[in-house]
């Protein structure tokens, strides 16, 4: 699948300055092995768009505790109240300067 070629070439990232990365409209099926090869590229800026992660967007962010992401882009990845409350309690591990959280319908506050 495309996804698998894609995370083949994670232990070439290491070695490329990538600032932003930005995933849209994709199916995942394993979101903590795509947050592992996502973070050993130390992208900046992470753009996941309409993934349709849900709560699996905080077993994807596990793998960036620690790292400094200048911002975090969960569109339309239709998360709920309690998706966001998980996200909060990795969101801690992060260096997080920016969040967008747009086309999440299902969180209201």
């Amino acid at each position: 699948s495309a996804i698998e070629a894609f995370l083949s070439t994670c232990a070439i990232w290491r070695h490329w300055p990538l600032r932003s990365i930005c995933l849209s409209e994709l199916r995942v099926s394993d979101s903590a092995v795509l947050g592992k090869a996502l973070s050993s590229a130390a992208p900046k800026v992470l753009r996941l768009q309409h993934l349709a992660l849900r709560s699996a967007a905080a077993s994807l962010l596990q793998a960036f505790a620690g790292h400094e992401l200048e911002l975090l882009d969960l569109s339309g990845n239709n998360l709920s109240e309690d998706d966001f409350d998980l996200l909060l309690k990795v969101a801690g591990a992060l260096k997080l300067h920016g969040l967008v959280l747009s086309c999440n319908p299902n969180i209201s506050q």
